[in-house]
């Protein structure tokens, strides 16, 4: 089991650029835990509008094509593969 400074919360949800109360919510819960937390882990991974490109800061690691369901199992990998403790959606 990881330690208390190896500890690793992912985000899972639309996060600014993208417009939307959900990227609103995701980036302050976000940014809550890390400052309550800095020795943690919290990478971000984004839900992207069909057909959109965004400037994302370095804070997410994993974009997910809305509606793209094999994203979501990549996604689901990429959690799997990076030790992840928690996952908040």
């Amino acid at each position: 089991m990881a330690t208390r400074s190896e500890r690793k919360i992912s985000f899972l949800g639309n996060f600014p650029p993208r417009q939307c109360g959900i990227a609103t919510f995701t980036r302050d819960i976000r940014q809550a835990v890390a400052d309550q937390r800095p020795d943690w882990s919290t990478p971000v991974l984004s839900v992207t509008d069909p057909g959109f490109r965004y400037d994302y800061p370095d804070v997410v690691r994993f974009e997910l094509p809305e509606g793209n369901l094999s994203s979501y199992q990549r996604a689901a990998d990429f959690i799997n593969l990076s030790h992840t403790d928690l996952l908040c959606i």
